[in-house]
């Protein structure tokens, strides 16, 4: 049975899952990583059993220092900060992490609007680039465009967002754009990751799918640098998502290349840790979930999932 009483060392175990590492957390409490460890160990004994695998790269969780630090990081987040015992700390924000573009572009937007209709619901968004970002941080939510593999969690596919293929006009006055998929290749190309690593990427039109070889001079990976480029050089730009481009295309500084074929979608993917959703991550899942029906880019069985989470909290 936890101690009551060792909420210090409860505060200072957490602040180590969340940085995974005594040293950094040492250094974040402003304290000696001898002090940092010797708590650690009190808890341990505590508790009966080991929390935390510690190693020269860094300090995680075992199974049931997972489990614990679900159960109270939430109480000690803010205790060195606050200066007062947990039972009294306000409730820390929801923290969420989202991929950089979609991220600043698309999911923080309708995370404010959620906020901004939910007031008693607080989040702290990071944007993230890599699929290094784990849970045990301390995240209440990610969102990832692949799977997530690093531990024990539930995931859930929340969208499909369209991507298309865009150039601007002015750029190609003295040149006419492609036609086909195949004149694609006689262009600079942009934005796809396969394409511009391996020299092709695919373009769908209903069911058929058909493979575009290029020689990019460029490598742009990004959605928005290469929405931007798009922009202001003579490039094509694929796999832009379409809330990006649409602006554009509405104002008439784009246009799409191509129209009848688009590039594969772009899987949005929800990922939290195990145990009770807070109300504020449920909320926000619907958010987003009510947002891409609209759209018409939300994966068909999101909506059940998520309903389904809720039955079992």
């Amino acid at each position: 049975m936890s101690d009551p009483t060792l909420w210090c060392e409860k505060a200072v175990f957490c602040r180590v899952v969340r940085e995974g590492s005594i040293a950094r957390a040492a250094r974040e409490l402003g304290t000696e990583e001898e002090t940092v460890s010797s708590a650690l160990s009190r808890l341990e004994r505590a508790e009966g059993e080991r929390l935390l695998i510690r190693s020269a790269r860094g300090s995680r969780p075992t199974a049931a220092g997972w489990n614990a630090y679900q159960t109270w990081r939430r109480a000690t987040e803010e205790l060195f900060e606050l200066g007062a015992d947990p039972s009294e700390a306000s409730d820390p924000p929801l923290r969420v992490a989202y991929p950089s573009t979609t991220g600043a572009s698309l999911l923080a937007p309708l995370t404010a609007a959620c906020a901004a209709a939910n007031p008693s619901f607080r989040f702290d968004v990071e944007l993230t680039q890599g699929s290094f970002h784990p849970l045990w941080n301390g995240l209440d939510l990610r969102i990832v465009h692949g799977h997530y593999t690093l531990e024990p969690c539930r995931q859930m596919r929340l969208a499909r967002l369209r991507r298309i293929v865009v150039a601007s006009p002015g750029r190609f006055a003295d040149r006419p754009l492609p036609k086909t998929p195949d004149e694609l290749s006689a262009f600079d190309v942009v934005g796809d990751r396969d394409g511009t690593e391996a020299g092709a990427f695919k373009l769908m039109q209903g069911q058929e799918v058909t493979t575009v070889t290029t020689a990019p001079r460029v490598r742009l990976r990004n959605h928005l640098a290469a929405l931007h480029a798009a922009l202001a050089a003579p490039v094509v730009a694929t796999a832009v998502p379409l809330y990006l481009a649409a602006p554009y295309i509405a104002s008439g500084e784009l246009v799409r290349v191509l129209p009848e074929w688009e590039s594969f979608p772009l899987p949005l993917r929800a990922v939290l840790p195990l145990g009770k959703i807070p109300p504020g991550i449920l909320a926000l899942l619907h958010h987003f979930i009510a947002h891409f029906e609209e759209t018409g880019e939300t994966e068909t069985d999101a909506r059940a999932t998520l309903q389904f989470w809720e039955k079992e909290a």
